[in-house]
Protein backbone atom coordinates (compact mmCIF):
# COMPACT_ATOMS: atom_id res chain seq x y z
CA UNK A 1 0.00 0.00 0.00
CA UNK A 2 1.37 3.35 -0.95
CA UNK A 3 2.58 6.07 1.78
CA UNK A 4 -0.71 8.68 2.38
CA UNK A 5 0.54 11.82 3.78
CA UNK A 6 -1.43 15.20 4.24
CA UNK A 7 -0.49 18.58 5.72
CA UNK A 8 -1.19 22.19 4.30
CA UNK A 9 1.69 24.00 2.24
CA UNK A 10 2.01 27.72 1.20
CA UNK A 11 2.92 27.54 -2.43
CA UNK A 12 3.47 30.97 -4.58
CA UNK A 13 3.23 29.83 -8.43
CA UNK A 14 1.83 30.89 -12.02
CA UNK A 15 -1.08 29.35 -13.73
CA UNK A 16 -0.21 28.40 -17.38
CA UNK A 17 -3.15 26.18 -18.14
CA UNK A 18 -7.17 26.02 -17.20
CA UNK A 19 -9.11 22.96 -17.67
CA UNK A 20 -12.72 23.16 -17.66
CA UNK A 21 -14.78 22.63 -14.07
CA UNK A 22 -16.17 19.70 -13.40
CA UNK A 23 -18.36 17.44 -10.80
CA UNK A 24 -16.92 14.61 -8.98
CA UNK A 25 -19.68 12.53 -8.57
CA UNK A 26 -17.75 10.30 -5.48
CA UNK A 27 -16.82 13.44 -3.11
CA UNK A 28 -20.31 14.95 -4.43
CA UNK A 29 -18.41 18.43 -5.01
CA UNK A 30 -17.45 20.57 -8.16
CA UNK A 31 -13.90 21.77 -8.58
CA UNK A 32 -11.46 23.15 -11.24
CA UNK A 33 -7.81 21.55 -12.35
CA UNK A 34 -4.81 24.43 -12.96
CA UNK A 35 -1.44 23.73 -14.12
CA UNK A 36 0.97 26.13 -12.12
CA UNK A 37 4.44 25.95 -11.91
CA UNK A 38 6.27 26.81 -8.70
CA UNK A 39 9.19 28.68 -7.94
CA UNK A 40 11.18 25.56 -7.85
CA UNK A 41 10.44 25.41 -11.58
CA UNK A 42 7.83 22.35 -10.95
CA UNK A 43 4.49 21.78 -12.59
CA UNK A 44 1.89 21.06 -10.66
CA UNK A 45 -2.30 20.49 -10.70
CA UNK A 46 -3.78 22.63 -8.35
CA UNK A 47 -7.13 21.91 -8.30
CA UNK A 48 -9.82 24.44 -6.64
CA UNK A 49 -12.77 23.35 -4.95
CA UNK A 50 -16.42 24.62 -4.49
CA UNK A 51 -16.35 28.59 -3.42
CA UNK A 52 -13.36 29.19 -4.88
CA UNK A 53 -14.81 28.28 -8.69
CA UNK A 54 -16.83 31.20 -7.98
CA UNK A 55 -14.25 33.58 -6.71
CA UNK A 56 -11.11 32.69 -8.14
CA UNK A 57 -11.37 30.38 -10.67
CA UNK A 58 -13.24 33.06 -13.07
CA UNK A 59 -9.91 35.59 -12.75
CA UNK A 60 -7.74 32.74 -13.49
CA UNK A 61 -9.27 31.05 -16.31
CA UNK A 62 -9.73 35.14 -18.26
CA UNK A 63 -6.39 35.54 -17.42
CA UNK A 64 -4.11 32.53 -17.95
CA UNK A 65 -2.71 33.69 -21.10
CA UNK A 66 -0.89 36.75 -18.96
CA UNK A 67 0.22 33.82 -16.22
CA UNK A 68 -1.12 34.97 -13.48
CA UNK A 69 1.00 34.49 -10.17
CA UNK A 70 -0.82 33.59 -6.97
CA UNK A 71 0.17 33.00 -3.78
CA UNK A 72 -1.93 29.73 -2.44
CA UNK A 73 -2.01 29.88 1.63
CA UNK A 74 -3.28 27.09 3.19
CA UNK A 75 -3.46 24.58 0.43
CA UNK A 76 -3.77 20.93 1.06
CA UNK A 77 -1.13 18.45 -0.21
CA UNK A 78 -1.66 14.60 -0.52
CA UNK A 79 0.76 11.98 -1.35
CA UNK A 80 -0.94 8.88 -2.66
CA UNK A 81 0.44 7.41 -5.55
CA UNK A 82 1.39 10.66 -6.72
CA UNK A 83 0.78 14.51 -5.80
CA UNK A 84 -2.41 16.54 -5.30
CA UNK A 85 -2.51 19.82 -4.44
CA UNK A 86 -6.09 21.69 -3.57
CA UNK A 87 -7.64 24.53 -1.73
CA UNK A 88 -9.66 23.63 1.81
CA UNK A 89 -11.95 25.76 3.14
CA UNK A 90 -9.93 27.82 5.07
CA UNK A 91 -7.13 28.43 2.01
CA UNK A 92 -6.26 32.13 0.70
CA UNK A 93 -5.63 32.66 -2.86
CA UNK A 94 -3.81 36.17 -3.41
CA UNK A 95 -3.16 37.55 -7.09
CA UNK A 96 -0.21 38.99 -7.90
CA UNK A 97 0.85 39.73 -4.29
CA UNK A 98 3.61 42.71 -4.08
CA UNK A 99 6.91 40.54 -2.77
CA UNK A 100 9.85 40.78 -4.62
CA UNK A 101 10.31 36.75 -5.16
CA UNK A 102 6.74 37.21 -6.87
CA UNK A 103 8.82 39.61 -9.45
CA UNK A 104 11.32 37.02 -9.98
CA UNK A 105 9.37 34.66 -11.36
CA UNK A 106 7.27 37.02 -13.39
CA UNK A 107 10.74 38.02 -14.99
CA UNK A 108 11.65 34.13 -15.47
CA UNK A 109 8.38 33.47 -17.30
CA UNK A 110 9.01 36.15 -19.65
CA UNK A 111 12.16 35.08 -20.13
CA UNK A 112 11.34 31.37 -20.64
CA UNK A 113 7.56 31.24 -22.24
CA UNK A 114 8.52 28.39 -23.85
CA UNK A 115 8.96 26.32 -21.07
CA UNK A 116 5.10 26.84 -19.86
CA UNK A 117 4.61 25.53 -23.71
CA UNK A 118 6.64 22.43 -23.39
CA UNK A 119 5.47 21.77 -19.34
CA UNK A 120 1.19 21.81 -21.19
CA UNK A 121 2.80 19.47 -24.09
CA UNK A 122 4.23 17.08 -22.58
CA UNK A 123 1.78 16.79 -19.63
CA UNK A 124 5.13 17.46 -17.72
CA UNK A 125 2.08 18.10 -14.12
CA UNK A 126 0.55 14.71 -14.44
CA UNK A 127 1.47 12.74 -11.17
CA UNK A 128 3.74 10.21 -13.03
CA UNK A 129 6.21 13.07 -13.64
CA UNK A 130 6.08 14.40 -9.99
CA UNK A 131 8.73 13.11 -7.24
CA UNK A 132 7.17 13.10 -3.63
CA UNK A 133 10.31 14.14 -1.86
Amino acid sequence: MADVTHRQINLLCSVIHVFPPRFVERAKRNLQDFVVINEERRAFILTLWEDFLQTKAPYLAKNVHNMPIILGMRLSVNIFYGLSIGTTPSSIIPFDPPTPQVEDLRLWFKANREYADTVISQKLYEKAYQSVD
